[in-house]
């Protein structure tokens, strides 16, 4: 199964946000796109989920329903899609709330303190107390967050209930971009910064390099200011050395 685009995530937020039969003019209402684009969207959505994981049912006059035949393997589906974002290292709290909802979300198993501790490199006391910020979300969407010593945490509840989450937060954080989109659409064209992102992302993954999601947000940044100078013919003078030191570099190779 492939990685969804930026349409895709939306309607299959939307599908996961009700058990209802949803039109493809509601769909196209809700997300501001034309009913044509809908239909074409749902028929490549349709061809990136297993048949014996997920499908989105066509009822002639009625509209779209996502029916969901393996939980687990679906919640893999949507993980995949979010990898891309691993190797940025949430640092403010709400951030680190985020990727706590995520994470526990999109698994099955319990997820050990520790280890969660570990991978955003704070304290296990500061982990704690944004475990109690996600113990009280999840109780607004009816769900709890289950704590079992020597095995760790995860999220329980009805398995609408969570899917409703999921829909809330698995693609939720998508709207950092946007907010950032917006104040850099003056800068670049849209699908240019999406782009810059992505090819950052990429080379941060196949490099092994690790940096926070400030840093993350500022090399866009600096990278899409940079791309509107140079097309201004307005230029940096790099000396002969510095620019040896950053040619040689295979990760700004590979994202030039």
């Amino acid at each position: 199964m492939g990685i969804l685009n930026a349409r895709m995530q939306q309607i299959l937020q939307l599908l996961l946000s009700t058990d209802e039969l949803q039109t493809s003019g509601e769909i196209a209402t809700n997300l501001q796109l034309s009913s044509k684009t809908v239909q074409k969207e749902m028929k490549e959505l349709n061809k990136l989920l297993s048949d014996k994981t997920a499908i989105i049912d066509s009822y002639r006059g009625k509209g779209y329903l996502l029916r969901i035949f393996d939980e687990e393997q679906f919640k893999h589906f949507l993980r995949k899609d979010t990898d891309k974002n691993d190797q940025v290292i949430p640092t403010e709290p709400e951030a680190r709330m985020q990727f706590l909802m995520e994470k526990l979300l999109l698994q099955t198993s319990y997820l050990k303190i520790d280890d969660l501790a570990d991978e955003l490199f704070v304290s296990r006391s500061t982990l704690q107390s944004d475990i109690n910020d996600v113990r009280n979300i999840v109780k607004k969407y009816h769900l709890s967050l289950e704590q079992k010593p020597n095995y760790g945490i995860k999220i329980t509840g009805n398995e609408m209930d969570i899917r409703f989450c999921i829909s809330e937060y698995v693609f939720n954080h998508k709207s950092d971009l946007s907010d950032q989109i917006t104040e850099l659409i003056e800068i670049l064209p849209q699908n240019e910064i999406e782009w810059i992102r992505d090819s950052i992302l990429t080379n941060l993954r196949k490099y092994s390099i690790v940096i926070t999601d400030i840093s993350l947000n500022n090399l866009i940044t600096h990278i899409a200011i940079a791309c509107k100078r140079i097309r201004e013919r307005e230029m940096v003078e790099i000396f002969q050395e510095e620019l040896g030191e950053i040619t040689n570099s295979s990760f700004a190779h590979q994202i030039r």
